[in-house]
């Protein structure tokens, strides 16, 4: 007799607040992804509306479980959901207010199950931009052109979208960050530093809301790319978590990485590693933009 394979278990980690709106259209997209079995982690950052008994009645589901703690900014919200998190073969980070397409997790577990369990991997794809009605505005689709060592200074990938394996999820563990901009380039940086598989899928796979409430969003019009544009320039905080995971992760970061991670430390007492930095040819944004945004930060010694 065949024995019929099983389905692999993903935990799917969801960070909530004051999200009674579109939070039950969410859950239920993910009671409906196929050919995976299911478990939910929510932690609820303190909400005030009616998002704690939508959760409350949700617990009544055997693969349904959530909790609340002090208040924290999402990022750390995402990080103590990984920490706490059940054992399972992947993990998924969610949005309170998305869809997500039916095969969603079906699609990224093909695509990391073709790697060896003990690599740490991580699968990342496109979104689609939908107004507060569902209503769609554009794609945002994945540069598959953009370099992986370009994308440990601006990874471009929204948290929503990532999946990733239980070796990567033991090696978030490790340590608690201290100095992290956000969970998602957080988890991203670390899976490249520690030479782990990345997958990008620039398909959409999820209806990615954007409203006047989002914490998070994607830039869709001129005026916001400017801003978004002299916001990184501005913007403060990318060298002291690449020197925390320098720091913390040495002796599992792959040479290159060492290498690279060595020449931005340096940078801020060296005009040659500065130079350096930006003539590897290794980091290319495929975006005038971020390529010139990326450059003038260095140089500024600004990172």
């Amino acid at each position: 007799m065949v024995m019929k394979k099983k389905n692999p278990k993903i935990c799917i980690l969801m960070a909530t607040y004051n999200g009674e709106k579109y939070l039950e259209e969410q859950l239920n997209s993910l009671d409906r992804q196929k050919n995976v079995e299911i478990k939910i982690l929510v932690r609820d950052d303190g909400s005030t509306d009616l998002t704690k008994s939508i959760l409350e009645k949700w617990s009544e589901k055997t693969f349904f479980k959530w909790y609340t703690g002090k208040h924290m900014n999402a990022a750390e919200g995402f990080i103590d959901l990984v920490e706490n998190a059940a054992d399972a073969d992947y993990y998924a980070f969610c949005d309170q207010d998305d869809v997500w397409d039916d095969d969603k997790l079906e699609i990224a577990v093909r695509s990391l199950c073709k790697e060896a369990a003990h690599i740490p991997q991580l699968y990342c794809s496109g979104s689609r931009l939908v107004d507060s009605n569902k209503n769609f505005i554009s794609n945002h689709v994945l540069d598959v052109k953009r370099t992986q060592m370009a994308r440990l200074f601006f990874s471009g990938i929204a948290g929503n979208t990532m999946v990733f394996n239980r070796a990567l999820k033991q090696k978030i563990c490790e340590y608690h960050p201290q100095n992290m901009k956000l969970h998602d380039t957080w988890v991203y940086k670390l899976c490249l530093c520690l030479g782990g598989k990345i997958i990008i899928d620039p398909k959409p796979h999820l209806d990615y809301r954007q409203h006047g409430s989002n914490v998070w969003g994607m830039e869709t019009s001129f005026a916001k790319k400017i801003k978004k544009f002299t916001d990184i320039i501005k913007e403060k905080g990318t060298y002291q978590e690449l020197m925390e995971l320098y720091d913390n992760y040495y002796e599992s970061i792959t040479p290159e990485y060492k290498e690279l991670l060595d020449t931005v430390k340096k940078c801020r007492g060296s005009v040659r590693s500065r130079l350096r930095l930006v003539c590897n040819p290794k980091i290319y944004f495929h975006n005038l933009g971020f390529d010139l945004a990326f450059r003038l930060k260095v140089l500024s010694n600004n990172l």
